[in-house]
Formats: C-alpha cells, sequence, structure tokens
C-alpha cells in the first residue's frame, strides 16, 4: 500500500512540473522571457482603457501604477491580455507613468502612458489689442488693433506659427477700433470698426465703419454708416448671411439712444432699414435657413428671431439678467445667460426650440460659488457645448466648462487660468476632434489662443 501511495505522489508531481511547463511555454533549458505588443500608450484627456498583451515563458509582475492607472491583473504567467484603465486627467498640464514589468531573471520591460492635459497648447501676442477672434481652413484669426490701427493675426492651426500679420488704413476714418469680424464664405472677412471720421464732426461724433477684406487682408469694399452731426453709429456685431450681412449697432443724438438691427447687401449697401427692439445685443447668429436671431436684454433677457427681411418672427423673454450668446443646435437653439442667486451670479443655460419656446427638462442652472461672466458659448462635434468667460469675485479668471447634449456639465472638464494668464475669455471656436479653442488676454496685457483638448 506504501508502495503504490509512493507511486501515486510521483506520478502527481511529474503532472505537476509538465503542466508548469506547459503553461510558461518554457523548454527544459530554455532562459526565462518577457515581451509586450506595445510600449508606449497615448491617451487622450478623457482616458479610457487600452489593451496590452504580454507574452512570457515564466511568472511576470506589473508595478509602478500611480493612482490615476489600473490594471486588470498585475501579475501573472504565459501569454495573457490585460486591460490597463487610466482615469480622466482633469489638470491642465500632460501626465506620464511609467509601468515596470519585471520576472525574475530578466531585465525589467517599461511600458510608458503618456495622458494629455486639458491644455493642448497656447500662443501669446505683446502690443496687441485683441477684439475678435475666427477659424478659417489653415488657421485661425486675431482682430485688434496694433499702435491703434486695426490689425490682424493669423496663426497656424497648431499655435505655432503666424502665417499673415496685417495693418489696414481706411482713407475713411482718422482713429477707430475694430468690434466684430466674420468670415465670408468663399474667402475673406467682413469688419465693423468704430470710428471717428474724417471731417467736420470731431471726436465724439462716432461713425460705423464697414469693410470687406480679402483672405490677405486688403480692403476690396468699404462703407461708413453715419446720420449726422448730432449722432454716434456704434457698431457691436457683424455677421455673414447667405445673400449679404446683418449689423447690430446703437445709435444716439443728444435726446436718445436705440439699438438697431440692419440688413446689408454684398456690397454693404443697406437694404432693410433699421429694426430696434432690444436694448443691448450680445449676440447674433445665422440660422441654416436664413433666419437671423439675436439676444440681449430688454429689461430682461431677450431673444428675437427675425427673417431674411428683418421682420420679427418669434421671441422670448426670460427673467435672466440677459442672455450673453444664442448657438444653432439640434430642433433649435441654445441661449446662455446670468441669473442672480441672491450672492453672486450662476450661469443659466436653456434650450429653445425653432419659434423660441423653452424645451420641457432643457432648463439648466450652473451653480457657482463665485461670480461669472459668460461671454460664448460654442456647441461642440459630441452635441454638447463650451462655456467660457470669467469667474471669481471680481471675474478676474479666465474660465470654460463643457456640457453635454441635455445641458448637464461634463465632469472633470472644467477649468480656471490663473489671472496672469488668462484674465477674460472673449471668444472661442470648436476643433474638428471635440475640442476647441479660446482666445482673450492676461493681467500682464498680452493676448492669448489656448487649445483646449477633448
Amino acid at each position: 500500500m506504501e508502495q503504490m501511495t509512493s507511486n501515486r505522489l510521483k506520478i502527481g508531481l511529474i503532472f505537476t512540473y509538465f503542466g508548469m511547463l506547459f503553461a510558461c511555454n518554457k523548454k527544459p533549458g530554455e532562459p526565462p522571457a518577457v515581451s509586450i505588443d506595445k510600449a508606449v500608450f497615448e491617451i487622450q484627456t478623457s482616458g479610457g482603457d487600452s489593451p496590452l498583451t504580454i507574452t512570457s515563458n515564466t511568472t511576470w509582475k506589473l508595478s509602478g501604477l500611480p493612482d490615476w492607472v489600473k490594471a486588470s491583473a498585475a501579475e501573472g504567467t504565459g501569454q495573457t491580455t490585460i486591460k490597463l484603465m487610466v482615469d480622466t486627467n482633469a489638470a491642465q498640464t500632460a501626465r506620464t507613468a511609467s509601468l515596470v514589468l519585471n520576472a525574475t531573471g530578466i531585465p525589467d520591460v517599461t511600458v510608458t502612458i503618456n495622458q494629455k492635459g486639458l491644455v493642448d497648447w497656447s500662443k501669446e501676442f505683446s502690443n496687441f489689442e485683441f477684439r475678435d477672434f475666427a477659424e478659417v481652413t489653415d488657421g485661425y484669426v486675431l482682430a485688434g488693433e496694433i499702435d491703434g490701427k486695426v490689425s490682424f493675426i493669423k496663426v497656424t492651426k497648431d499655435g505655432k506659427s503666424i502665417l499673415l500679420q496685417k495693418t489696414i488704413e481706411p482713407n475713411a476714418y482718422t482713429t477707430g477700433n475694430i468690434v466684430s469680424m466674420d468670415t465670408i464664405a468663399g474667402g475673406g472677412y467682413v469688419i465693423a470698426v468704430n470710428a471717428s471720421k474724417i471731417g467736420t464732426y470731431g471726436e465724439n461724433n462716432l461713425s460705423a465703419y464697414l469693410a470687406k477684406l480679402s483672405p490677405n487682408f486688403e480692403i476690396i469694399k468699404e462703407k461708413m454708416i453715419d446720420y449726422g452731426t448730432n449722432n454716434r453709429e456704434l457698431p457691436h456685431l457683424i455677421r455673414s448671411t447667405n445673400d449679404g450681412f446683418v449689423l447690430a449697432f446703437s445709435s444716439s443724438d443728444n435726446s436718445s439712444h436705440s439699438m438697431n438691427i440692419t440688413k446689408l447687401n454684398q456690397d454693404l449697401t443697406v437694404v432693410v432699414p433699421n429694426r430696434g427692439l432690444i436694448n443691448q445685443v450680445s449676440d447674433l447668429t445665422v440660422a441654416p435657413d436664413g433666419s437671423i436671431l439675436a439676444v440681449g436684454s430688454f429689461s430682461n433677457a431677450t431673444a428675437y428671431k427675425y427673417d431674411r427681411d428683418l421682420n420679427v418672427t418669434d421671441y422670448h423673454y426670460g427673467q435672466d439678467a440677459g442672455f450673453a450668446s444664442i448657438v444653432v443646435s439640434n430642433n433649435g437653439y441654445m441661449v446662455t445667460g446670468v441669473k442672480n442667486n441672491g450672492a453672486n451670479f450662476d450661469i443659466h443655460c436653456m434650450m429653445l426650440d425653432t419659434e423660441l419656446k423653452p424645451m420641457a427638462g432643457k432648463d439648466v442652472m450652473i451653480d457657482r460659488a463665485v461670480g461669472v461672466v459668460a461671454r460664448v458659448t460654442i456647441p461642440l462635434g459630441n452635441g454638447g457645448f463650451a462655456i467660457s468667460g470669467s469667474t471669481g469675485e471680481n471675474q478676474d479668471r479666465g474660465f470654460t466648462t463643457r456640457l453635454d447634449k441635455n445641458l448637464l456639465q461634463v465632469p472633470k472638464k472644467e477649468l480656471s487660468f490663473d489671472a496672469m494668464f488668462l484674465e477674460r475669455i472673449i471668444d472661442a471656436v470648436a476643433t474638428s476632434d471635440g475640442g476647441y479653442v479660446v482666445a482673450g488676454y492676461g493681467e500682464d496685457n498680452k493676448v492669448r489662443i489656448v487649445r483646449i483638448n477633448p
């Protein structure tokens, strides 16, 4: 009986030995080895899961995992595919982790994980008074003044190089500052300038100077809107339409003030005279069907929809202090404003249908512990939105945050910049990959454009 038991034990040990050999794929006398199918992982800001295949003929262990990286298995034997799970990076800067795969008798194998931060790149400009911002096919354009003259700076899409810098010197006015710019279908730009006209009116009688520019910022057509010696015509916004342009401007004399919207043709000639209603226009946008949307304030937040002839077709009055922006969205429009919560101002976002009626369940308040000014909202490629402006007790820090398509704030996607770097964000444009670029200026008076990762 003892002999039989001893034989069974030997047989069991033999099977165990060969089982270990087969499991490790290691032949007798073969040196230990470990290899991986990928050594470097490039991870987006939002994180995610990535497979790592480990081929080995011995037992291995994975170490060096930071708190923002998890592995589905940290040790094993033979060929195994594990999952590396990377958390969202809520910081502005990128981060790197170096994982170590080790096994007895062989050199360590390093697995590198590089994850982008919320900020991809930034570029700054000195001695430039920034006013407006636009995206073009091969880059971004900043409009403003250099030494008091209307100027433009065009940079590449990666922000590394200046493609063109140009100053224009119209003959129609002595001094002026650009207040609005838009791109024109087929290339080029249209601008509106707050100008002091050459002539007898003096510095206090300002007029609206409009110009069409080529892609290289050469003046193609220019126009002054001027209603006489006792009037001040101050342009606020200009937008391209399918058949011309629409201009929002204020007109005042010694006794009255009015806000007007005017339609112009491609030659900058007024074809539909002034339409008033809103005290202050904060944003203009043109819908795909040619309708014109204007938001601002008329004692409270106000939104108006005009047809091509500037007849009001729909309107909405809200309870906010004022709407700051309006963008076209699925089945309607998204408006953003601010609402007094008693101590500070919160961001108020709501969806309106094509008749400017509030959509059920699409009215969201983003609570703020400190004050906020929401200056610009843009739609993103994933169906969500980005809201940017300034925050802080004195609204002295640029901020940007993201909402999903249901107007819910996306976790770990809010940025608040140092005031010296970016005190106020003035404008933003979306990028094709779901990210966006913001433009503004810091307390050091330098203009900065910042590329935000998806």
